[in-house]
């Protein structure tokens, strides 16, 4: 055998050792699993549903003493009258309440834009005024920074002005509520269909 074969030779098998070491580790090196990337956490959708509305009246915030029943009914007309216009005397009043499911991310910030009621016609209709937020927390209402909390999810309610009727609408009379609520920098409108039961009073 020549000497350029001896080389010849010893070069294959050269490159036969060197493709058996190197196959392991290159075939391994191909297959080797990708790493996932860590999955995106999304900011809660903002959300408002409207629960409740209750048109009403717009009665006062704090509450008031009550004077006691007289103890003897009394004995005479007169005295029947003056309890009859007592002026300390309070009556049952029943708030206009707006109460709603808001949605969103931990700590956004929540603002009531407008409340407005009107039939479907559109012929008459009433915007209101909000107040006293709150939130339901432990089985009773607490009152309400409007910022969502940890769990993303609140149920408040606001009080309402009373109706400020065009016109008085009759009894009975379908009506839509519309409610215009800003979750941070997502504006979300909901509406709820609701009913005058009776005659509004109005006063002359």
């Amino acid at each position: 055998m020549t000497a350029c074969a001896k080389i010849y030779v010893m070069l294959r098998l050269l490159l036969f050792a060197a493709t058996i070491l190197c196959f392991p580790a290159c075939n391994n090196n191909s297959h080797a699993p990708v790493p996932e990337a860590p999955p995106q956490v999304g900011k809660a959708a903002a959300t408002a549903e409207i629960s409740s509305f209750t048109l009403a009246s717009d009665c006062p915030d704090e509450k008031q003493e009550v004077k006691p029943e007289a103890e003897a009914p009394p004995d005479d007309d007169a005295q029947l009258a003056k309890m009859a216009y007592d002026p300390n005397r309070i009556e049952a009043c029943e708030q206009t309440q707006l109460v709603m499911t808001i949605t969103g991310a931990r700590g956004s910030k929540v603002q009531l834009v407008s409340v407005s009621v009107k039939d479907k016609e559109n012929t008459l209709g009433s915007s209101f005024t909000s107040r006293l937020p709150q939130k339901w927390d432990n089985e009773k209402y607490a009152n309400w920074d409007e910022l969502i909390g940890s769990e993303g999810k609140e149920k408040v309610s606001y009080k309402l002005s009373a109706p400020n009727w065009k016109e008085s609408p009759p009894g009975g009379k379908d009506l839509i509520a519309t409610v215009v609520v800003q979750i941070d920098s997502n504006t979300v409108t909901t509406t709820l269909p609701v009913v005058l039961m009776i005659e509004p009073f109005v006063e002359t």
